[in-house]
């Protein structure tokens, strides 16, 4: 009788430690329809996409983010294409476009087919001139200069405004001074602490501040209507993450002086 007890605690104790499965996602609306057309096999942690003018998917694969010495992947980011192959209307070819970068974080598709990268440090425009899907020439358009190398608190998000500039977004970066230098040389300077959204033209000239106050933005997106919409990463502990709709000249009452606690009274309201 004793060993009967003893093995269902082992196995009710086994169950009770075994994480739950999550559930499968879904949408909420019954208008649209949720497929999965790539999966563990394909790809290695995706964090940021975009969709180019022929209906290919290019998508950031992360290898350099906080990569600890046992680990076997790549040795580099890179940037993974999916097709049509046949022109049968569905997704079915993996192909590399870009390869070879460190700390990268989203993505953009732009019409004339040339794509926008932004890694922690830089925003490149690539360009594939002879079509064969594969990226040949790249160009820098925006360029951080700072002490700090934490791979998610610096650049990271990007989006088309309606009129026709980039919003690019800049993270804490631990406070540390930096500098922001744009290719035609504009270039905006901070003694630390002042993160928010930026304005560049899609050539990289004209920079200018377009608002503040957030903690990491990663991700950027501009509606039809011309509202822009950001995610913003919560500081530490709290308060949570937030989605803010971004305005010229916004500021959303973060600051790293403020402290990592989400307490400070200028910003935990």
């Amino acid at each position: 009788m004793q060993l009967k007890l003893t093995l269902l605690s082992l196995a009710i104790a086994t169950l009770l430690c075994e994480p739950a499965l999550p559930a499968p996602p879904q949408v909420a609306d019954s208008k649209y329809q949720l497929e999965q057309i790539a999966g563990d096999q394909d790809i290695v942690t995706p964090i940021g996409v975009t969709i180019d003018r022929k209906g290919r998917l290019l998508v950031v694969e992360s290898h350099t983010h906080l990569r600890e010495a046992s680990y076997k992947g790549r040795d580099s980011d890179r940037i993974l294409m999916l097709s049509d192959s046949d022109g049968d209307g569905q997704l079915d070819k993996w192909s590399t476009f870009a390869d070879g970068f460190r700390h990268a974080m989203n993505v953009l598709a732009r019409d004339d087919g040339a794509v926008y990268l932004v890694t922690r440090h830089n925003v490149v425009l690539l360009r594939d001139s002879d079509g064969d899907g594969v990226a040949d020439k790249q160009e820098e358009l925006l360029r951080l200069e700072t002490k700090d190398d934490y791979p998610h608190n610096a650049l990271g998000g990007i989006a088309l405004n309606t009129d026709g500039t980039l919003i690019v977004s800049l993270g804490e970066n631990h406070g540390e001074a930096y500098k922001l230098i744009a290719a035609d040389g504009s270039r905006i300077e901070s003694g630390g602490g002042e993160d928010g959204f930026y304005s560049i033209t899609q050539d990289g000239k004209n920079l200018h501040r377009f608002a503040r106050g957030v903690w990491n933005p990663f991700s950027v997106c501009v509606l039809n209507d011309g509202r822009i919409f950001a995610v913003d990463n919560d500081p530490d502990a709290s308060p949570p993450c937030r989605l803010l709709h971004v305005v010229p000249g916004g500021d959303y009452g973060y600051l790293y002086q403020y402290g990592r606690a989400g307490t400070h009274p200028l910003q935990c309201w």
